[in-house]
């Protein structure tokens, strides 16, 4: 599977949007996320399920983090 690194930085501007879908849901619509000049599309579902798991994944760093914090505290 192809892997694509994208890196995010504090200047980086977050935009939501949505693209509108047809009358008769011939298309439905989707959620757009910019990050910078990276465009992430997909239906709202699919978004939800993007968010979560980013959630998860930096719920996670940050308690390896204070883990990481702790240990050091209490070596020195």
């Amino acid at each position: 599977m192809a892997r694509i690194d994208i890196r995010l930085g504090n200047p980086d501007e977050f935009r939501a949007d949505v693209l509108p879908g047809t009358p008769r849901d011939l298309l439905p619509a989707d959620a757009i996320l910019w990050i910078g000049q990276v465009c992430l599309q997909g239906s709202p579902a699919a978004m939800r399920r993007l968010a979560e798991t980013a959630r998860e994944a930096a719920d996670a760093a940050a308690e390896a983090r204070s883990q990481a914090d702790s240990a050091g505290a209490a070596d020195g």
